[in-house]
């Protein structure tokens, strides 16, 4: 059922890229294994465009990636999931690279980092989340490097921890316990 919400996605998403008209025919090339099992579909307009959607799928039959490519290279929406159907990975490439918001998520379907990247390096604040869903982590990172303030909560979201990271380390500015008395 989810492969078939996820073609006609794909579908919708194909007939708004850049085209005013939507009588336009899709061809859906797919690949199969030696049991006839579905596991690369390309979804395309005609042979010679090189914008396409991009599915691969696992030998259960869950899909297991959906891209997006431009011009022949990964450029718009880039989606991961886990064998057993649950999401892993939502994000964004331009060029090939990730750019914008990369989401991961946990096994139980709960976001467990949210980040920006940008040519395959963590850029700008970046959030990590406990198991529960609360923000566990909230921090700055340039060049893949933590950099500038860094915030640690504890899981009742009271700050636990805040710091500056600079090229010569970590400095603590203060340690609060679970219920926001002052420790450090």
């Amino acid at each position: 059922m989810k492969q078939i919400f996820l073609l006609g996605l794909c579908l919708i998403a194909l007939s708004s890229c850049n085209e005013p008209s939507l009588d336009k025919q899709f061809s859906v090339n797919t690949l199969t294994d030696e049991d006839g099992q579905v596991n690369d579909v390309k979804i395309i307009r005609n042979e010679t465009d090189s914008n396409y959607i991009h599915l691969t799928f696992f030998p259960n039959g869950e899909i297991e990636m959906l891209r997006e490519f431009k011009d022949g290279k990964e450029n718009g929406k880039h989606f991961r999931w886990r064998e057993n159907g649950r999401l892993v990975i939502e994000g964004f490439t331009v060029n090939g690279e990730y750019d914008r918001v990369t989401r991961e998520v946990r096994d139980d379907g709960r976001t467990g980092f949210e980040g920006k990247r940008k040519n395959t390096e963590f850029e700008g604040i970046n959030n990590s989340f406990y198991k529960s869903g609360a923000i566990e982590r909230s921090w700055n990172r340039v060049n893949s490097k933590d950099f500038g303030r860094s915030i640690y909560y504890h899981e009742n979201g009271m700050v636990k921890e805040v710091g500056d990271y600079a090229d010569t380390g970590y400095v603590l500015i203060g340690k609060w316990d679970e219920n926001g008395e002052k420790t450090k």
